[in-house]
């Protein structure tokens, strides 16, 4: 039996045919279309409009909508919930009575919230659905009685999900701390426009930094002296340190949480902090990369560069290029952090026994193993080791290894979405259904 083609379905084929036929074919585009609107046609006539099943096949296939159906059987509560699963607008065509449903009208709620504009009244202002409607989109809230706009549970609900739907509510809610919280907890900025009272509330402040550094800036300036408020800011946003009190820059316990905070702003320290070995070190907590801003010669001394891949391999980025004949320098930051080969020298990093040892701690460059030596995606003993460490990897070995049931089980117990890489072949193999399937043996 054919199944009925949506209008929208049947114009995606007839294009996707019509398009890839030349002018000169112009007879061969009269048959397709023909053919088409045959196709099209008859399967229209294969649908029993009278008969239940036939319906709710076609409407779980999504090639009917509720409008189509006869009033009778907008009526019927199971074809109205299956449509309104597929596609909460439905609720528009459901018969007068099934708009008083509650199930019904949760259910279409809970798929388009905006379906919320055709269910009963009664059910519009219930405080329950709702919940539901504000919680997917905050301006489902329009088609409920203007009361809810002052409710503080559905304004919570509401600008948890959008911050930018407070235009709905009363003006009442701008005032109350938990609404103002659930706002900032999702956009940060709106502390510029809070009032007065809120700009010198710490929690207020803090939670408005921690979402977005920038609001650092409105704060009341008896918060901006605040180290938690300071902290919580540049750990999102580390330019915001230029606008902190200059007399926290006398305060090295601070600046040395500030810098294991986001080492970034070691770039904003005077010159005579930036040989201070224990500040440097500080900032390479986080991010070796910070490691740029500190003074050359702390780059050039070996002893302090040893100090600096310890802290972060990574560091090893900023080290004045003599040190890169440094073997041991090299081989105690790939350990630390095996990422740290791509600032090796091209002679240590084309090293086997290196790529394998960077592997083994923590490497994620397998992808960008081509930048060193393209060969090595070939190598068995490399492929292994980097599935092993991220299943996957498979996608960046040679793709001889997808159809190795070897390294295929490493990566697939390492990772399931492996699976996507895996041989078309090797996917029929009872042992790489069982490891993809999770059977235990």
């Amino acid at each position: 039996m054919l199944r009925l083609l949506s209008h929208d379905t049947f114009l995606t084929y007839y294009r996707s045919i019509i398009m890839h036929i030349k002018p000169k074919e112009l007879s061969m585009k009269k048959v397709v279309i023909f053919i088409f609107m045959l196709v099209w046609l008859c399967a229209n006539d294969d649908i029993d409009l009278s008969n239940k099943q036939s319906i709710l096949a076609s409407i779980k296939h999504g090639d009917m909508t509720l409008e189509k159906v006869s009033p009778e059987f907008k009526k019927d509560k199971e074809i109205v919930l299956s449509a309104v699963r597929h596609d909460g607008m439905n609720l528009k065509y459901a018969d007068t009575s099934l708009k008083k449903d509650k199930e019904v009208v949760v259910t279409a709620v809970k798929e388009n919230a905006m379906s919320l504009q055709y269910a009963d009244k009664s059910l519009r202002n219930n405080k329950e659905i709702l919940l539901v409607a504000v919680s997917k989109k905050a301006k489902a809230l329009q088609f409920a009685d203007v009361r809810f706009s002052a409710d503080k549970d559905i304004a919570i609900a509401s600008v948890s999900h959008d911050p930018n739907t407070l235009e709905y509510l009363d003006i009442s809610l701008a005032s109350d701390k938990d609404v103002v919280m659930a706002i900032v907890t999702k956009k940060g900025m709106f502390l510029k426009d809070c009032i007065d009272r809120f700009k010198k509330d710490k929690d207020i402040v803090l939670a408005s930094v921690a979402q977005n550094g920038l609001a650092y800036k409105y704060a009341d300036s008896s918060l901006k002296k605040d180290k938690d408020v300071i902290l919580k800011a540049i750990s999102k946003m580390e330019f915001v340190f230029e606008d902190i009190d200059p007399s926290l820059f006398d305060d090295r316990a601070f600046l040395i949480e500030a810098l294991k905070s986001n080492g970034k702003i070691l770039q904003y320290l005077n010159e005579k902090m930036k040989r201070d070995e224990e500040l440097v070190l500080a900032s390479l907590n986080k991010t070796g990369m910070a490691i740029r801003y500190a003074d050359k010669k702390l780059r050039k001394d070996r002893d302090f560069m040893l100090k600096a891949v310890l802290v972060n391999g990574k560091s090893l980025y900023g080290a004045d290029k003599s040190l890169l004949k440094d073997n041991n320098l090299m081989l105690t930051a790939i350990k630390q952090n095996g990422e740290a080969l791509m600032f090796t020298s091209r002679d240590f990093a084309t090293k086997k026994k290196n790529i394998l040892i960077a592997l083994a701690h923590g490497a994620d460059f397998f992808r960008k193993l081509p930048l060193i030596d393209r060969s090595f995606k070939k190598d068995r003993d490399i492929v292994i080791a980097a599935v092993k460490d991220n299943g996957y990897n498979l996608r960046y070995a040679d793709k001889s290894y997808r159809s190795d049931k070897e390294v295929v089980l490493y990566a697939l117990k390492n990772n399931k979405d492996a699976w996507q890489y895996v041989d078309k072949k090797l996917k029929k193999d009872k042992d790489v259904l069982d490891v993809y399937n999770g059977v235990k043996k």
